[in-house]
């Protein structure tokens, strides 16, 4: 703070001293000023009343620091001036005292200047750190935008690049077997009576082929050497004679030893149709048609299409009631009884997750409460669901051990048993056709 700032009251228009005791908010101890209110208010008597003095500050010099100097008391003698004095905070109580009495208008708009030059001060200080907080805030949420898209496009730059790397490797890939393709024998041309066997084989019904023979020798590259042929399986009829199951097999292991037989997609596809007869060969021509609805894309295609046809898709369910699987008891280890399960699960054809189902059906009460979340999960696998079927059977086990040691110190006639070993370690189950399986 500074004097020269602040408002000094005219020398001839100096209004009278206020009521210190007013509700005015002021930062001065109240002690302080209702000791100055006693000094400025002296008991002079004029008839029987008292009268309040009004100071006048043109006669006061307390400002003037010349006044000091001329005066005949050292005390006073080269003191600054009390402004400076209560700006520097060297004011002690007795000049304070003197000043109040000797001018206290001039000390009363001192210390009010001062306290609204305090208040702006205040809030001038305050309104600058709000800015500076909603600076740095803003300046915080823009700089997190600026990070999070530069890690998108980031991210987006190393999926490109990703990209690029795995078809330069591909390329790379078909360069360096490139040499050895030309390097092989040339592939024998394919003979015009060849094709037209493969556009028209000899069954019934074989004008619904939609495959052209153009079409089929374009993908064709016949080589020299062939492997051994296999026998053609049996023609499926109506999925009883021969099985579909068998029949399945069949073309399955003929389809996975003569490759080089069947080169591409359309071969096979011809190949499997031509070994089907009667419900089956009709079964297939729906979607064999040129202007089929949903055509074959693949021989895999065409085994779902006839397995949903002819398969028995209960058989795993009706196996899974059928099968005498054991039931787990309380004091069973669990490793022990998966054991078990799996050797009665054997040739069911069973899927994992319906194993999974039976497996939890099987389980004691306390396990199954304690796997409850992995088993409505569809997610977790049948592996997954055993392996934490054997933690929370240990910890099972070892809560019923420590129960069995807090009954007997308590007074119980049953002795704790002796900590068994480690579940995880998998007793060696009996031969197959003992009694107890």
């Amino acid at each position: 703070m500074h004097a020269k700032t602040r408002p000094e009251p005219a020398a001839s228009l100096a209004p009278p001293a206020p009521d210190w005791s007013s509700d005015t908010r002021s930062t001065i101890d109240q002690s302080t000023v209702i000791m100055a209110k006693k000094i400025v208010t002296s008991e002079t008597e004029v008839g029987a009343e008292q009268q309040e003095l009004k100071p006048d500050p043109a006669q006061s010099n307390i400002a003037n620091p010349e006044a000091y100097d001329d005066s005949d008391n050292s005390t006073y003698r080269g003191c600054p001036s009390w402004i400076q004095q209560l700006e520097q905070g060297i004011a002690d109580y007795e000049n304070f005292i003197r000043w109040v009495k000797e001018d206290p208008s001039r000390v009363y708009y001192t210390i009010v200047s001062a306290q609204a030059e305090y208040k702006k001060l205040h809030e001038q200080t305050v309104e600058q750190t709000n800015n500076a907080l909603e600076a740095h805030r803003a300046r915080a949420v823009t700089e997190a935008a600026e990070t999070q898209h530069s890690a998108e496009i980031a991210q987006a730059e190393w999926d490109i690049l990703k990209i690029q790397y795995y078809s330069a490797v591909g390329e790379a890939s078909d360069s360096a077997c490139e040499p050895r393709r030309l390097q092989a024998n040339e592939p024998t041309r394919v003979h015009p009576e060849v094709l037209a066997s493969i556009e028209n084989p000899d069954r019934i019904g074989s004008n619904q082929y939609s495959f052209p023979a153009a079409s089929v020798g374009e993908d064709v590259e016949p080589r020299i050497s062939k492997s051994t042929r296999l026998a053609d399986p049996e023609k499926l009829d109506d999925g009883v004679n021969p099985p579909f199951e068998s029949w399945l097999l069949d073309m399955q292991g003929k389809l996975f030893f003569n490759p080089d037989h069947y080169p591409t997609e359309k071969h096979r596809i011809i190949y499997v149709t031509s070994r089907t007869t009667g419900p089956a060969h009709l079964h297939l021509n729906a979607r064999l048609r040129q202007d089929a609805v949903l055509p074959y894309n693949t021989v895999q295609d065409m085994f779902d299409d006839l397995e949903f046809r002819f398969g028995d898709l209960n058989y795993a369910t009706e196996a899974c009631g059928c099968l005498d699987r054991p039931n787990m008891k309380p004091k069973d280890d669990f490793h022990t009884f998966l054991c078990k399960f799996l050797y009665r699960s054997g040739g069911s054809r069973e899927p994992f997750e319906l194993l999974k189902h039976e497996l939890h059906a099987r389980l004691t009460k306390e396990l199954k409460r304690a796997v409850m979340p992995e088993y409505l999960y569809k997610g977790v696998t049948f592996d997954e669901f055993t392996k934490r079927c054997g933690q929370e059977s240990s910890r099972l086990q070892r809560e019923c051990r420590k129960n069995n040691r807090k009954n007997w110190k308590r007074g119980g006639n049953t002795p704790p048993r002796p900590d068994k070993p480690s579940s995880n370690v998998v007793e060696t189950p009996p031969a197959p056709g003992a009694d107890e399986w």
